[in-house]
C-alpha cells in the first residue's frame, strides 16, 4: 500500500516537472492512458467532497454541534470560574516559621 502511494506522488510531480500528461507517463514509464486516469479520479473526488462539504454543512451543525454548544458554553464557564477563584502558590498563607 506504500508503495502505491508513493506512485501517486511520483506521478503528481511528474506532471507537474513536465507540464503534460504525456510526458510524465514517459517521465515515470507507465502509460499517458494510467496517469490520466490518476489525475482525473483525483478531480472527480475533489469535486465530491466539496459538494458534499457543501451540502453537507448545515445537517452535521444542526446534529453534531447545536446539542454540543451548551454543554461547551457550561464546561467554559466553570473553567473561567476556576481560573479566577486560583491563588498562585506565593499568594497562599504561610504556616509557621519562615
Amino acid at each position: 500500500m506504500p508503495d502505491r502511494t508513493l506512485r501517486r506522488i511520483e506521478a503528481i510531480r511528474a506532471v507537474m516537472l513536465t507540464g503534460t500528461i504525456g510526458g510524465a507517463a514517459r517521465m515515470q514509464t507507465v502509460s499517458a492512458r494510467s496517469i490520466a486516469r490518476f489525475i482525473a479520479a483525483r478531480v472527480i473526488s475533489n469535486l465530491f467532497m466539496l459538494l458534499f462539504g457543501l451540502t453537507g454543512i448545515r445537517p452535521f451543525t444542526k446534529i453534531v454541534v447545536m446539542p454540543l454548544a451548551p454543554l461547551l458554553s457550561i464546561v467554559g464557564a466553570r473553567a473561567v470560574g476556576n481560573v479566577r477563584s486560583f491563588r498562585p502558590s506565593s499568594a497562599r498563607p504561610r504556616f509557621g516559621p519562615n
